[in-house]
């Protein structure tokens, strides 16, 4: 069957202004990365980054409504790679403590790729509601999507307690990783056999726990509402028997008076 010939022209035309658009961006994320790069977060200007991308600022702005824009502008695509490769790191007959070391590990080799753009993306992505905000959190929850995952898997196959909640834990996980992740890359000349190295410690430590008993944290799933009103019943208790022997104890020296 012909394709209509004005269906193809539009076609082809549509397919040129995508492709024109798509140029923009990368230049864009281009000179964006190569300023903040070379002059600094501060010091680079937007005025700098279009003229430098050759666009307009009207066109840059169609892209990003700040310099914190083009900042998860450069890395949305990049922290999605990264985290893809990352997780494809853990394999199902690796220990739990492997599992989520790879990951780590992955997650680390990513963002040491330019350790300056990577300091400027952790210092900006705080309470970010901008243009790529929607895309940016879903990635992120993607990523805790996966340590979720994770820790289920290796709670089916006996390696978790069965109490503990895979998607608390994950995000436990996820916030550890990430604020040894940004320890690391505040290091002067971060390395990533030490960064690697001192994650592997932090999740041992989060694994094994902290307590060797329950005491530290009260019963396990038991809320601190629910744990201070076993506490509190416990002394009121304690307090009732205490009250009922001290009344014991007058009774008999009453009747021991009396009888002699």
């Amino acid at each position: 069957m012909n394709r209509n010939p004005v269906s193809l022209a539009q076609e082809a035309t549509q397919g040129k202004r995508e492709q024109k658009k798509l140029d923009k961006i990368r230049r864009i994320k281009q000179a964006a990365a190569e300023l903040f790069a070379k002059k600094g977060f501060d010091a680079a200007t937007t005025h700098d980054i279009a003229r430098r991308a050759r666009v307009g600022k009207g066109t840059l702005f169609l892209y990003a409504r700040d310099k914190r824009d083009l900042v998860f502008l450069i890395f949305n695509d990049e922290i999605r790679r990264i985290s893809n490769t990352a997780f494809a790191q853990a394999k199902p007959d690796m220990p739990l403590l492997e599992q989520l070391v790879s990951v780590g590990a992955a997650i680390y080799k990513g963002f040491s790729r330019n350790v300056p753009l990577s300091r400027i993306l952790l210092a900006e992505l705080f309470f970010y509601r901008g243009k790529l905000a929607k895309e940016f959190y879903a990635d992120r929850q993607r990523v805790m999507e996966g340590y979720e995952r994770l820790l289920s898997e290796a709670q089916s196959s006996g390696k978790l307690r069965s109490e503990v909640d895979p998607k608390p834990a994950a995000k436990h996980t996820f916030i550890l990783i990430s604020g040894a992740l940004r320890i690391w890359l505040g290091d002067e000349k971060p390395t990533l056999t030490q960064g690697v190295a001192d994650l592997r410690e932090l999740l041992g430590i989060s694994l094994r726990g902290l307590s060797t008993t329950s005491v530290a944290l009260g019963p396990i799933g038991t809320s601190p509402r629910a744990a201070g009103d076993d506490r509190r019943r416990k002394e009121q208790s304690e307090s009732a028997r205490r009250d009922t022997s001290h009344r014991t104890a007058r009774q008999r020296q009453v009747g021991t008076k009396k009888a002699v």
